[in-house]
């Protein structure tokens, strides 16, 4: 309750001047101020139910899977492992409530911030920048007491080719924060959780091709790129030098007579080159191939790199097909493309 006092009257000239006496603390009026505060939130509590801060959590979903994030540190161990191609979208949803049978204070209000850091290989980051979201994603008192949804964000929207320089690929965070529904500032972190953003597929309009996964052929004989080779003799022996592969992504390599095309037929996968590259970070390897065995008779081969990935399937990966002439020689005349599925 606020109460209102009159003015003071005018001094009389009568009157004295007040007495000296000790100053009043800064101490004792913390005291004051904190004894107001108490009271206050026991004047505001209703049947035993005082206002609190809720106890919220985030579930982030992207096309790999979906985890639920609690706490306000996206960097604890415990916290799950989630990750996205640039360019797809991810949606996400909040839960609050009142813990020990509390209220909701009646000022207070549930939204999400959105960051990106660009990432650096490792666990290498620079400082993150808040990307904007939306009105709706923004602080609101609707949803306080269950579930909400925000976005959906597509990975890595915000980015240019030419504005990520050297940078690979990224990780996206977001916040449930609980704020001032009047003043916007954020008053605590209610749950936290990041996405690690990953290179697309090219050929793509989105950001970060450069780090996409790529391979390059060599023939070991040589020492050379398998386009630039030109020996006779022996069949070329290639080293396949894959860069850049998509944590979860299937790779393997495969042979076909013919010159490169999109719907090649009679391909041979070459054994013993199908791997699963680890999950959390970009990664690569190195094969060495003879392919004398897969050469059947004179003329135009084609080697490839394939990765698949589950959740977008099969990759064109950049730089992935070397054609080379198998003559009677076996002397190599190679050039190099890149197949579209």
């Amino acid at each position: 309750m606020i109460v209102s006092h009159p003015p003071p009257s005018p001094a009389r000239a009568d009157v004295g001047s007040p007495r000296s006496g000790p100053a009043l603390r800064p101490g004792a009026w913390t005291c004051f101020a904190g004894l107001i505060l108490v009271a206050g939130l026991i004047l505001r509590a209703d049947a035993g139910q005082s206002e609190m801060q809720p106890v919220g959590q985030l579930t982030i979903t992207t096309p790999e899977g979906s985890a639920t994030f609690t706490g306000p540190d996206p960097d604890s161990g415990s916290k799950p492992l989630l990750q996205c191609r640039a360019g797809y979208r991810y949606s996400v949803d909040s839960f609050c409530h009142a813990p020990r049978g509390g209220k909701f204070d009646e000022h207070g209000a549930v939204g999400v911030e959105r960051y990106y850091s660009i990432r650096h290989g490792g666990n290498l980051y620079d400082a993150p920048v808040q990307v904007p979201v939306s009105s709706k994603d923004r602080p609101a008192s609707s949803g306080l007491g269950g579930t909400r949804s925000y976005g959906p964000y597509t990975a890595a929207d915000y980015l240019s080719q030419s504005s990520t320089g050297s940078a690979a690929y990224l990780r996206e965070t977001i916040i449930l924060g609980y704020y001032n529904k009047h003043s916007g500032t954020r008053a605590a972190i209610l749950a936290c959780g990041n996405v690690d953003v990953f290179p697309p597929a090219v050929p793509s309009v989105q950001s970060l091709t450069s780090f996409s996964t790529q391979v390059q052929f060599t023939n070991v004989l040589t020492n050379q790129a398998l386009n630039n080779s030109n020996p006779s003799g022996d069949p070329p022996i290639v080293q396949a030098t894959l860069s850049n592969l998509y944590p979860g992504g299937a790779s393997y390599l495969r042979i076909y007579p013919g010159t490169q095309t999109s719907s090649p037929a009679n391909v041979t996968a070459i054994p013993n080159t199908a791997a699963t590259a680890p999950m959390g970070d970009i990664s690569g390897r190195t094969l060495v191939i003879p392919i004398g065995p897969y050469l059947n008779q004179p003329g135009f081969y084609t080697i490839e790199a394939v990765q698949q990935v589950p959740a977008y399937g099969t990759d064109p990966v950049l730089q992935n097909t070397a054609t080379f002439n198998a003559s009677l020689g076996f002397a190599v005349h190679a050039e190099v493309g890149t197949v579209v599925h």
